[in-house]
């Protein structure tokens, strides 16, 4: 017959003098790091603008990174790479200076996150952003998320194909 008697017993972590728990190990382990691309657009730059203006995008996410990172429990770091920035650029049209070097890093995969303010402040050709955002992306593993529209790919149902 078998010996089953320790088998239902609780493993006791042993005491190596270390000041880190075992927990604070494991969820220390767990804790996944994503490098972070800022991306702002605004296709015309007026002062009377300034709910919109490329400054207050990129305060509104760095405060959204902010209240993230202040999250422990989610597991989640975000940490930023690099701000990448179109100004006076139309966003009918994904050829733009900034978005080109942000892509270049994804595909270089020196980012693994986008944040953007919002889904208008990424591209007005709402096709080409949902490829890049249901596709495109998560074939590079890179998480996407638009603050105001409360969107992170993350949670998002995505239908398999």
């Amino acid at each position: 017959m078998a010996r089953t008697a320790r088998r239902y017993e609780a493993v006791q972590p042993m005491n190596t003098g270390n000041i880190w728990s075992r927990e604070t190990a494991e969820h220390s382990d767990r804790i996944e790091n994503y490098c972070v691309g800022i991306y702002s657009r605004l296709s015309v730059d007026h002062n009377d603008r300034k709910a919109e203006s490329i400054e207050n995008q990129i305060e509104i996410i760095r405060q959204y990174i902010a209240e993230e990172n202040n999250r422990i429990k989610n597991g989640r770091k975000l940490t930023v790479h690099d701000i990448y920035i179109d100004r006076g650029t139309s966003g009918a049209s994904f050829q733009r200076e900034g978005f080109e070097r942000l892509i270049d890093d994804v595909r270089n995969r020196v980012v693994d996150c986008i944040i953007v303010k919002d889904l208008s402040r990424f591209g007005r050709d709402y096709i080409e952003a949902g490829r890049l955002i249901q596709k495109t992306f998560p074939a590079f593993s890179v998480r996407f998320i638009a603050v105001t529209d409360s969107y992170d790919s993350l949670y998002a149902d995505r239908a398999e194909s």
